[in-house]
C-alpha cells in the first residue's frame, strides 16, 4: 500500500484510511474522513455538461452560467468539507502532541518517584547498618567493660584473700605460739 505526505507535512502519512502521525517516539493512529463516501457526485456527474447549442456554434449563456453556478457551489462545499476536515485534522494533532507532552511530563515524574523510592531504599539500608554498627559498638564497650570490672573484681579477690591468708598465718603462728 502507498504512502503519501499529507499536505506535505513531515512526519504524517495517510495509510489506507487511517492516518499515522510520528512525533518523536510516539505514534498516533487517527481515522480520516474518507471524503469519497460522503461526495454527492461521480466522476461522469463532473465530465463536460452537454449544453444547448445557440444557432451560431455557441453555447446559450443562461446555460452556461447556470452549469458554472452549480460548479462553484460544488466547489465551494467540496472547499468547506476540505476545510472542516482539515481543521478537525489539526483539532486532532494538537489534542495528540499535547497528550505527548503529557505523556513526557508523566514519565519523566515517574522517573522522579522512582530515584525517590530508589533513594529511601538505600537511605533505609544504611540507617539499618548504621544502626547495627552502633549497636555492635555498644555491644563491644560493654563487654570491654565486663572484662575491665571483672579483672579489677579478681584483682580486689586475690588482694582480699592474701591479706585473709597472710592474718591467718599470723593468728596461727600466734596461737602455736601461745600454746
Amino acid at each position: 500500500m502507498a504512502t503519501h505526505n499529507i499536505r506535505g507535512n513531515e512526519g504524517e502519512q495517510r495509510m489506507g484510511n487511517m492516518d499515522h502521525i510520528n512525533s518523536g517516539d510516539e505514534t498516533a493512529i487517527i481515522p480520516v474522513i474518507d471524503m469519497a463516501a460522503t461526495k454527492e457526485d461521480t466522476w461522469e456527474d463532473t465530465a463536460r455538461p452537454r449544453l444547448p447549442h445557440t444557432g451560431f456554434g455557441g453555447y446559450q449563456p443562461a446555460a452556461v452560467d447556470a452549469a458554472i453556478g452549480d460548479y462553484e457551489r460544488r466547489l465551494g462545499q467540496a472547499k468547506s468539507q476540505a476545510n472542516s476536515a482539515w481543521a478537525q485534522h489539526d483539532l486532532v494533532v494538537a489534542q495528540q502532541r499535547e497528550l505527548i507532552e503529557e505523556n513526557k511530563r508523566l514519565a519523566a515524574h515517574n522517573e522522579q518517584l522512582r530515584d525517590q523510592l530508589e533513594q529511601a531504599r538505600h537511605d533505609a539500608a544504611n540507617s539499618i547498618e548504621a544502626l547495627a554498627k552502633q549497636q555492635q559498638g555498644f555491644v563491644n564497650d560493654c563487654r570491654a567493660r565486663g572484662e575491665r570490672l571483672i579483672t579489677e573484681a579478681q584483682q580486689q579477690c586475690d588482694q582480699l584473700t592474701s591479706q585473709a591468708q597472710q592474718e591467718a598465718d599470723k593468728t596461727g603462728v600466734a596461737g602455736r605460739t601461745e600454746a
